[in-house]
């Protein structure tokens, strides 16, 4: 599996004048990653998937356990994925962050916000 790297800030690295491509583990926790971050209905060849932020988390009085829930779907859609080892949503005021233990095709990936 190749894909684009992603910087800290989710944008495009780029090194040398070059973008970079990620490949092997490392792309598919990328993948992973992006899966996570797709608002439901933001796909228009897939409207069903994503994570239904503005429903869920965006809310004023965020559902942890539906938000589990979409992330756990998104990470288990993503191509290459096997199992999730662990995976923890934390929200706290206007803030939430995940952390997740994939196994997948290429090894063990750590993911989270």
């Amino acid at each position: 599996m190749k894909t684009l790297s992603v910087n800290a800030n989710n944008d495009i690295h780029i090194s040398n004048g070059s973008i970079v491509i990620s490949d092997g583990l490392r792309a598919l926790a990328n993948t992973a990653e992006q899966n996570i971050k797709t608002l439901l209905g933001e796909l228009v060849f897939d409207t069903s998937a994503g994570v239904d932020y503005f429903g869920v988390a965006w809310n004023g009085k965020p559902n942890v356990t539906q938000l589990e829930n979409y992330i756990r779907t998104q990470i288990l859609n993503t191509d290459g994925v096997t199992n999730i080892q662990s995976l923890t949503v934390f929200a706290q005021s206007d803030n939430f962050s995940y952390t997740a233990v994939i196994e997948t095709i290429y090894g063990e990936a750590k993911l989270g916000v």
